[in-house]
């Protein structure tokens, strides 16, 4: 009996601690691109949203930072958009290109959004070459995602009164 409680436990404790890894929507994942290891892309998981409605809070946030964006390509769901001339607060105002993706996520349950950061030199941003300019872009897209969480409640909360 003893030890049928105790297995009883050890498997509740390992279903917990996977299922709390697979909901954890509040990570930044950079990865390096193929071609260049100095380079990388940073992608958050916006989950509770639509493509459309994320697409149009990000143009509009990026207007806020003086950039102008617009749709590179579009296919099968996925939208590349490009942001030139966006004067970065988080990287002492220099002006950045932005590169960015959106693509329905695995489940179907919100929107990938993968950013590449091109500095005026044409070569972009890593942790590998600057781990705090990194970041900085990873708080970057939190505060976006809080945005948008912030702005969806003040939505709902109109459409009731």
């Amino acid at each position: 009996m003893k030890r049928r409680q105790i297995y009883f436990i050890l498997v509740l404790i390992a279903c917990n601690f996977t299922l709390g890894y697979a909901q954890n929507p509040f990570e930044v994942i950079e990865e390096p691109l193929p071609y260049s290891k100095k380079a990388s892309s940073f992608t958050i998981n916006i989950i509770g949203y639509n493509e459309d409605f994320v697409i149009n809070e990000w143009q509009k946030y990026i207007t806020d930072f003086s950039g102008l964006t617009y749709v590179t390509a579009v296919n099968k769901g996925v939208v590349e958009m490009e942001s030139s001339g966006v004067v970065f607060p988080l990287l002492n105002d220099n002006k950045v290109n932005l590169y960015t993706r959106f693509a329905p996520n695995k489940t179907l349950t919100g929107v990938l959004l993968t950013v590449w950061v091109q500095k005026s030199d044409g070569t972009f941003f890593s942790s590998e070459s600057s781990k705090k300019e990194a970041e900085r872009i990873k708080d970057w897209l939190f505060e976006f995602q809080d945005k948008i969480r912030l702005l969806n409640t003040r939505i709902k909360y109109q459409q009731r009164f």
